[in-house]
C-alpha cells in the first residue's frame, strides 16, 4: 500500500499582493506556485528491493484566462511524457515545444532535496508555459488545449465555485483590508483571501481557513 511522506522543499515564494496592482501586460500569464512534494513508496510484489519511491510535486495553478484556480498533484515523469505527446500534436504552438523541463537524472535519490527543490521550480515554470493553452471556454479547447487541461486537472467553471462568494473587505488570514486591484483567490465554499495568503495556506492545509471545507480549487477575486 502506498506510504506518504512530505519533504518541505523550496518553493516558488509567492509576494503579498495586499497593496500591489498587477500590471495588465501580465493581467492574462497564468502563474503558478509549488507547494512542495511528498515521498511515494510503493510495495509491488515480486519486487526483490522490497519497495518503489518516487516524488509526487504539487502545484497551485492561478490562470486569469479561466477566472480560476486549482491544485493539482503529478511526478517529474508525467510532466517528460506530456512534452513528449505536445511535440507530437501538429497544432502544438513551437514555443510550447522548447519548454524547459529540468533535466532527468539516470541515478539519484529521489528525496534528494537539491534535485527537489529544482524540479519543484523547474516544473512550476513549465506548467506556467502549458497553462497558457487553455481556452478561457472549455468548449473551444483544441486537442491541444484539452491534453493540457485533462493534465493540469483544470476544473471546469461549473465546479470551480459551488456557493455564491461571500462578501467580505478584509483578508480573513492576515486580517489586511482587501482592496479593488487585489489578486485574491475565492474557494469553492465562497470564501475569498489574498492570493498570496491563501497558497502559504494551502502549502499546509487543502482546506478553507474559515470553515474547513476542502480547498482544492475556487475562482479569481
Amino acid at each position: 500500500m502506498p506510504s506518504k511522506h512530505t519533504l518541505h522543499v523550496k518553493r516558488q515564494e509567492p509576494t503579498h499582493d495586499a497593496l500591489v496592482k498587477c500590471p495588465a501586460s501580465l493581467a492574462k500569464t497564468p502563474r503558478v506556485y509549488s507547494l512542495g512534494a511528498q515521498k511515494i513508496t510503493t510495495r509491488t510484489k515480486g519486487n526483490l528491493a522490497g519497495a518503489d519511491a518516487y516524488m509526487s510535486y504539487r502545484f497551485v495553478v492561478v490562470c486569469p484566462r479561466k477566472k480560476s484556480w486549482w491544485i493539482f498533484d503529478r511526478r517529474y515523469s508525467d510532466f517528460y511524457a506530456l512534452r513528449a505527446l505536445l511535440r507530437d500534436l501538429p497544432t502544438t504552438k513551437e514555443p510550447m515545444l522548447s519548454a524547459p523541463l529540468p533535466r532527468r537524472r539516470l541515478a539519484f535519490a529521489v528525496d534528494n532535496r537539491r534535485i527537489v527543490d529544482e524540479r519543484s521550480e523547474g516544473l512550476a515554470r513549465f506548467t506556467a508555459d502549458v497553462a497558457r493553452l487553455l481556452a478561457p471556454d472549455d468548449r473551444k479547447n483544441g486537442d491541444v488545449g484539452q491534453l493540457v487541461g485533462n493534465f493540469l486537472c483544470a476544473p471546469r467553471r461549473a465546479e470551480a465555485l459551488r456557493k455564491p462568494c461571500s462578501i467580505t473587505h478584509d483578508c480573513p488570514i492576515c486580517l489586511e483590508e482587501t482592496a479593488m486591484g487585489d489578486r485574491s483567490l475565492t474557494t469553492a465554499c465562497g470564501h475569498s483571501f489574498h492570493e498570496a495568503c491563501l497558497v502559504k495556506w494551502l502549502e499546509t492545509e487543502a482546506s478553507c481557513p474559515l470553515c474547513r471545507a476542502s480547498a482544492l480549487h475556487g475562482t479569481l477575486g
